[in-house]
């Protein structure tokens, strides 16, 4: 064999070995970005479940009190986690992708009303450059004693992150 013929053989090697990198490559950020596309989803399904537990009489396993408000002492952790499907110690659950989810609810009392911010955060299986998709939704449900009147807001924010 001919010098030209090895060092074609090489160059041939090393353009195949470069062309698999490259698909590892792109299979990788595309399996990422996907697991990160379907933690949306799912986490977003959770703020109108926590809208309606808000909403929702006793009677129907809620914490509304029949008058237009809230039952502040049901709206908690304990409470919240099994309305909206969470099981496990902490109040945490996995997803059936195996993403790990938890969730924290605080209470503020002011003059005006009472304002409960839940925020539910998972982060995914999924790595790209030692990083895990992490996603969090956070509902702010507020209610005025005033008008007894409930408003709701939400938020999912997607970012990436090296653990909890």
């Amino acid at each position: 064999m001919g010098t030209q013929q090895i060092l074609m053989l090489v160059i041939g090697v090393i353009i195949v070995g470069i062309m698999i990198l490259v698909g590892i490559t792109m299979f990788n950020l595309h399996e990422y970005n996907n697991a990160k596309r379907q933690m949306v989803t799912e986490i977003s399904a959770y703020p109108p479940l926590i809208v309606k537990y808000c909403t929702a009489s006793q009677t129907l396993g809620g914490a509304g009190r029949g008058d237009g408000m809230i039952e502040s002492t049901l709206v908690n952790q304990a409470a919240i986690a099994p309305y909206i499907g969470f099981s496990g110690a902490n109040y945490s659950t996995l997803s059936s992708l195996g993403e790990y989810r938890v969730i924290r609810v605080t209470h503020r009392n002011t003059a005006a009303g009472d304002t409960y911010t839940v925020v539910i955060s998972g982060l995914g299986n999924a790595t790209r450059r030692g990083e895990h998709p992490f996603i969090t939704s956070t509902v702010t449900v507020t209610q005025s004693a005033a008008s007894k009147k409930i408003t709701d807001t939400a938020a999912v924010v997607v970012s990436d992150a090296a653990g909890w």
